[in-house]
């Protein structure tokens, strides 16, 4: 039953979509009628479904755009001038072209031939394009279309939009940038606007003469255009896709440095320039690298990042102009902890590896955008790693895993390479399975082929397609093991959703023996028994599997129905399966006497397995109990927990099982054995954190911060810290309080502060337990601050509170753009939600304000629905959602995929409390 209703909303949801999308189709096919076709040919392509008229076919096909654009900021428009050179294929007398809010007709469109013209332009907006009708054929030719247009400078942080910032005597300025990833060139200039439409960019732009603009490419021209304007002109780009153009006008300064003769460059408003450097630092170290690496060299002559105040990403990699949300780019070295350090090289790593993997060569759709993400999060570990080799980052790949395998447990998960046609539905490929699933897969293939294959691999595709399009196929074909490709063992982890399980148990024929299968890891909502159909319609996942064992270490390959065995001898006491956790794979053993051996092994010697290999044994322990399917259930899951975190060091360890016993937490909260929870959590974290915070104090005392092991160190207590504040663990609560009560009470002039690994927490604590004078303090200090990494600690602490108007408070915050920027709205709602007073004000909160959250876009509608719902456990809760987001003046925008998720999360935990939560507390 459950089933049939997670199905039927779905589908109820998607009739509505194509009613709505038929009623529009009424319109643009009866203008169809008139003009031949709705695509750009003459009928030879005529779409055949809804979802096809929001593709262009290649009829017409760009070669070059000059395009020419100057911004109003008093009258928040623009004006623009674009001519495009285009190769007609077959003969038409129409040119389809994707064009989104802006202002055009028919006597502003003009082409180089002197005998054919422009009848009249037809506008699509549900499919968001104009075409051109002429009137007469257009035979195969190259040929010129200019347009003269004018649009919105727009507040929604896509296409060409404005942002601003406040200097320090609270002096408004503003900025116009431009977001154009996936689909929103078109509202910044008529454009041929998918990936595979390549075309070389020459870009111009009009701006007051006291601001700085930058584009893609270095300036070739600065002339004066009248008495307060300048006119900037840069260099032609090298051929690339119309999400990936870039420009931005504003008062910017820059601290640069020389790579080869080429500049580095951050830009940010000038009263933060000095945050920059770090950034800048990372930027010419991950250049370098990847052009040491890959063998070919960066094509632009300079490399600009630049840091937006109002930016819906962390990050967007325009080639030669990356745009960036400030706190993922500017560090204050006073304010900074290993956390944002990390948090800012990752992001650097991850756009810059974009540089090849996405803008030298671009995955042919949408469906395919892995080929760019899951590269790009691969590498930001590698070069990070590279860069900083004591943070340990290829370890912390585990997290990026561990996303990977919850999302594709559940239904509404999506192959790493899928079909998507409307910009709603690109939208929402912006996630766990694009991104960490991707970087996950590809990390199990270079574990696999080894490292020099797997970089030689990746040599002969960038080589292969540069400046061009490729799709997953050309990738797996040319990563070859002595001359074998790797397509065909890669085929289903790219095509096909879902988590493999390696189930472990004794050969019944022969007891020295381990019998190893695969089956797939269902969520309730699929079939309550956590298993799924083991023939998986007959095709198999092709599953490496290294091993650590008492007696040796090895790989097996599971790739058929019958399993594999692995033979121990009499003399093999424990084995740990996916040694290194590079396989995206979770692993059961079926008898607790496997666990409780291990856990017993732990008690006696805690280092036999490494960091990693604890991590990943924990989480999947902890995982796959709270699906049910381990044996012996509750007391071994918490065995382990005690056998493995009781003396653990390693951060890495400390995440993994943490993420999920906070899961776990938030599903217990409401039963009467909650405060036992708690207290088991407190016996595991209370020596340890207290241990991590004496450690800092000396790092700090002995100046020490810049130590190799101190960026671990400091991972480790922040980690420690904020479980403290999640379970109000006593002790912890206590110091971290101090902290704040100290900053407080300082005199003023006097600075005082914990260390910055702690400052989180510590805000975190304070709200939580010092009442309305700690909220004030909090929020006035958020106010006065520019550092936006303290910004971003501070708002998040202000959702803490356990004070009912002031969450309320907080809340109504996110209505005023003047005091929570768009794009930190999410943070309120994710840390509302986080707190047991919270969780229903913010779901009230939502609904009752639906339509200023309902938004398309990567600060949108999805992440909100998840964010609010994530801990929903009743069906009164389930019904509301679906009542709620079901009708039709609440359908989220972009938001359809996230929708599904969250309906299935919950079901998820009602199912869960009613069947676990019972075991939990009676143990």
């Amino acid at each position: 039953q459950k089933v049939t209703e997670v199905t039927l909303l779905v589908s109820m949801l998607v009739v509505i979509f194509v009613l709505s999308i038929g009623v529009f189709l009424g319109i643009t096919l009866s203008v169809g009628k008139d003009m031949g076709t709705v695509g750009s040919g003459d009928g030879e392509n005529d779409p055949s479904s809804a979802s096809s008229l929001f593709r262009l076919d290649d009829t017409v096909i760009p070669l070059f755009y000059d395009l020419q654009i100057e911004p109003f900021f008093e009258s928040r428009t623009f004006r623009g001038h674009v001519r495009i050179v285009v190769q007609i294929q077959r003969p038409t007398r129409q040119i389809t072209m994707n064009s989104a809010e802006l202002e055009f007709d028919a006597d502003q469109v003009v082409s180089n031939l002197s005998n054919v013209k422009v009848q009249r332009c037809i506008f699509s907006e549900p499919h968001e394009t104009v075409t051109v009708i002429f009137g007469s054929s257009l035979e195969p030719q190259t040929m010129e279309l200019e347009v003269q247009y004018s649009g919105t400078l727009n507040s929604d942080m896509r296409g060409f939009y404005r942002s601003v910032w406040h200097d320090q005597k609270g002096a408004e300025h503003s900025i116009a940038s431009t977001q154009f990833q996936a689909t929103d060139a078109r509202r910044a200039f008529p454009c041929f606007d998918e990936p595979a439409f390549k075309a070389k960019f020459r870009i111009s732009l009009i701006h007051h003469k006291n601001l700085v603009a930058l584009s893609n490419m270095p300036v070739t021209l600065i002339r004066d255009f009248d008495m307060l304007s300048k006119f900037t002109e840069f260099e032609t780009s090298p051929p690339m896709s119309t999400y990936l153009v870039c420009f931005a006008i504003g008062e910017f300064s820059n601290t640069t440095v020389m790579l080869d003769e080429r500049p580095v460059s951050v830009w940010t408003v000038p009263e933060k320039v000095a945050s920059g450097e770090f950034a800048r630092d990372v930027a010419k170290g991950a250049i370098a690298y990847y052009e040491r690496l890959f063998g070919i060299p960066y094509p632009i002559g300079k490399l600009d990042l630049i840091a937006i105040p109002d930016f819906a990403l962390g990050a967007m990699e325009n080639w030669g102009l990356v745009t960036f949300r400030q706190v993922d780019l500017l560090l204050n070295e006073d304010t900074a902890s290993a956390n944002s350090r990390q948090r800012v090289a990752v992001v650097v790593c991850h756009e810059l590896a974009h540089q090849w993997f996405g803008n030298l060569v671009t995955a042919e759709w949408w469906g395919s955008l892995w080929l760019h993400e899951g590269f790009a999060t691969y590498f930001e570990h590698d070069c990070t790693n590279h860069l900083f080799p004591g943070w340990g980052m290829m370890d912390q790949m585990i997290f990026a895993q561990r996303a990977a395998l919850d999302r594709d447990a559940l239904p509404s998960s999506h192959a790493l390479d899928t079909s998507v046609s409307t910009p709603n539905e690109i939208s929402e490929m912006f996630d766990a399975i694009t991104y960490e699933k991707g970087g996950s897969v590809l990390r199990m293939a270079e574990a696999y082929m080894g490292r020099t294959n797997f970089v030689e691999g990746l040599k002969l595709y960038l080589n292969t397609h540069k400046y061009g399009t490729a799709t997953s196929r050309d990738f797996w074909k040319v990563m070859r093991v002595e001359g074998q490709t790797m397509l065909g063992f890669f085929e289903k982890w790219t095509f096909s959703r879902g988590v493999p399980v390696l189930s472990v148990e004794e050969d019944i024929t022969d007891p020295s023996s381990l019998l190893i299968r695969q089956s797939e890891l269902k969520g309730v909502v699929d079939n309550n028994d956590g298993t799924g159909d083991s023939s998986f319609n007959g095709y198999w996942w092709w599953i490496p599997v290294p091993y650590v064992s008492s007696v040796g270490d090895g790989m097996i390959i599971l790739d058929s129905v019958e399993g594999e065995k692995l033979d121990g001898g009499s003399m093999l006491d424990w084995v740990k399966f996916n040694a290194g956790q590079s396989g995206v794979y979770r692993t059961l053993f079926q008898s607790s006497k496997m666990y409780l051996t291990l856990a017993s092994t732990f008690r006696s010697d805690h280092n036999f397995l490494e960091p990693l290999d604890r991590a990943g044994l924990l989480n999947d322990c902890l995982v796959l109990s709270r699906y049910g399917l381990l044996p012996g259930h509750v007391a071994v899951e918490l065995s382990l927990s005690e056998a493995i975190l009781t003396g653990e060091s390693e951060y890495v360890v400390w995440n993994s099982a943490l993420a999920e016993l906070a899961t776990i937490g938030y599903l217990l909260r409401d039963q009467n054995c909650y405060g036992r929870y708690r207290e088991f959590i407190a016996r595991l974290v209370r020596k340890e954190l207290a241990d991590s915070i004496d450690v800092l104090e000396t790092i700090r005392k002995e100046g020490h911060e810049n130590h190799p092991e101190a960026h671990q160190i400091g991972l480790l207590a922040a980690e420690l810290a904020q479980a403290a504040v999640r379970f109000r663990i006593e002790e912890g609560l206590e110091k971290l309080s101090q902290y704040f009560w100290n900053m407080v009470n300082a005199p003023e002039g006097v600075k005082v502060s914990p260390p910055n690994d702690l400052q989180s927490a510590v805000y975190y604590a304070g709200v939580l337990t010092g009442g309305e004078t700690a909220y004030n303090y909090a929020f006035k200090k958020y106010q006065n601050t520019n550092d936006p990494i303290e910004r971003k600690r501070l708002l998040k602490a202000l959702t803490y509170t356990p004070e009912r108007h002031l969450l309320d408070r907080t809340l109504r915050l996110t209505l005023d753009e003047n005091v929570v920027r768009r794009q930190d709205r999410t943070y309120v709602f994710a840390g509302v939600a986080d707190n047991p007073v919270g969780e229903a004000l913010g779901w009230t909160f939502l609904r009752a304000n639906w339509d200023s959250f309902n938004q398309r876009g990567f600060s949108g509608a999805g992440k909100y629905i998840r964010y609010t719902t994530r801990h929903f456990s009743t069906q009164i809760q389930y019904d509301e959602v679906k009542e709620f987001f079901l009708s039709e003046s609440n359908l989220p925008q972009g938001g359809e995929m996230a929708l599904q998720e969250a309906l299935e999360t919950i079901q998820g935990n009602i199912d869960w409390v009613s069947s676990h939560a019972k075991l939990h507390c009676n143990f």
